[in-house]
């Protein structure tokens, strides 16, 4: 099916940019650095920044190909005034809701790491290998603007439509746009949860019908998991249960109510959902008119459903048999040769 297509295109353009970065940095280092021994140009393109430029490279040309894939299959020809998206309390409903949830989950998280201690472990150091957690002005980047811009072009503007297009209805849809944007974070506790925010976009997504919205929401969750919830636990690596209890609390109650009032919003978009658009792979029959043409008088016949090439004789009529001139009525009372 399409709507497997944005995931393989998202994974294959993340590998080739990842061995052509690395070849690049590679020779990079090894001319102007001066090193030769394998092992410590491996460890010079571990490095954090080195990773995340290769990571923000990636994400650029995500953006550019999905866009130029979402603007030419959905025919988008004028962009969509952000303004008319939101409702006045439409923004505070979805970054409180995000900000809750993203709480929610790393509270979870913080759980799992006493009961899977060995999974979570591989998991802190994924993610500090990556430099994804670090405040800088490259991770910055990759979180916060390519990482919603590019991911909810592939994921919420691709998949989400062209599943809903072939299956019609929209909850097969979201499961499966959710199940293939945990897939593409390729490790299992990040893509575990980044399923569950796949289902809160995708119906994000539904309510507003706009990519603005899930982008202002992805946008929202990665801020709120660097910079707000991470400090709340502190640098401690087991923090203390009445915190995370109370941290829990607050982001259930949070959530629930962002929930409720977005359910309850009256803002929604006016236009079609593109997901619910049928996908026509041949061109529709054209319909048979019910009346007969001037020339060409019965289905079949020869030159049936065109206009004649020259001016038609009312005195001539095209008949089975032959060829009858003058007025029809007459030759028709008029006996034939064989009728005397």
């Amino acid at each position: 099916m399409a709507c497997f297509l944005p995931l393989i295109g998202f994974l294959f353009i993340q590998v080739v940019v990842s061995i052509v970065g690395s070849v690049i940095l590679t020779t990079k280092i090894m001319l102007t650095e001066g090193v030769t021994d394998p092992f410590e140009v491996s460890e010079m393109l571990l490095q954090s920044d080195v990773l995340m430029s290769i990571t923000i490279a990636s994400q650029v040309i995500c953006f550019i190909v999905f866009l130029i894939f979402y603007i030419t299959i959905f025919k988008i020809r004028k962009p969509e005034n952000p303004v008319k998206v939101f409702g006045p309390a439409s923004p505070f409903i979805v970054i409180f809701l995000f900000i809750g949830l993203e709480a929610l989950i790393s509270t979870i998280l913080i759980v799992l790491q006493g009961v899977l201690p060995d999974l979570m472990q591989e998991y802190a150091e994924m993610i500090e290998k990556s430099g994804l957690a670090d405040m800088t002005v490259l991770s910055t980047i990759a979180t916060l603007v390519m990482a919603p811009l590019g991911e909810e072009l592939a994921f919420r503007g691709m998949t989400l439509n062209l599943a809903g297009r072939f299956t019609q209805k929209f909850w097969i849809a979201n499961i499966i746009q959710a199940l293939m944007f945990g897939i593409a974070h390729m490790n299992l506790v990040q893509g575990t949860y980044a399923f569950v925010l796949g289902l809160f976009l995708g119906f994000l997504y539904k309510k507003y019908n706009s990519l603005y919205a899930t982008i202002l929401a992805h946008l929202t969750f990665n801020f709120a998991g660097t910079y707000l919830v991470g400090p709340l636990f502190g640098e401690s690596e087991e923090p203390e249960v009445v915190r995370v209890i109370l941290i829990a609390a607050v982001a259930a109650v949070l959530v629930a109510g962002a929930i409720i009032a977005l359910i309850k919003d009256k803002k929604t978009s006016e236009r079609e959902p593109m997901y619910m658009q049928r996908i026509h792979f041949r061109p529709e029959k054209q319909p048979v008119p019910a009346y007969a043409p001037v020339y060409g008088t019965m289905p079949g016949a020869p030159g049936y459903g065109t206009m004649p090439t020259t001016p038609v004789n009312p005195n001539v009529y095209e008949s089975p048999v032959g060829t009858v001139r003058g007025n029809t009525a007459n030759n028709a009372a008029q006996p034939t040769d064989t009728d005397q």
